[in-house]
């Protein structure tokens, strides 16, 4: 990713998916990676959440282009790329 890119954060949690439809412009991948975590992390302090409760975010380029998974699995933060 160069310069600015239109960057989008799906995600999945507790069995509900939420798709990003507006996207965000973020100059680099590690700008990417450090809003999804981000937001993984916002969504488990939310609600009191247990170790069973996962969150995936699906971080995606405008072609739709997976470019890396960052979630919670039972508790531990997992980045697939």
């Amino acid at each position: 990713m160069s310069h600015y890119a239109k960057i989008f954060f799906d995600v999945s949690d507790a069995g509900d998916v939420y798709h990003d439809a507006r996207g965000t412009n973020l100059p680099s991948e590690e700008a990417a990676k450090i809003k999804g975590f981000a937001i993984v992390s916002k969504l488990m302090v939310q609600k009191g959440r247990t170790e069973g409760d996962d969150v995936v975010c699906t971080i995606r380029d405008i072609t739709g282009h997976q470019i890396m998974q960052i979630a919670l699995i039972s508790g531990t933060p997992v980045v697939r790329t």
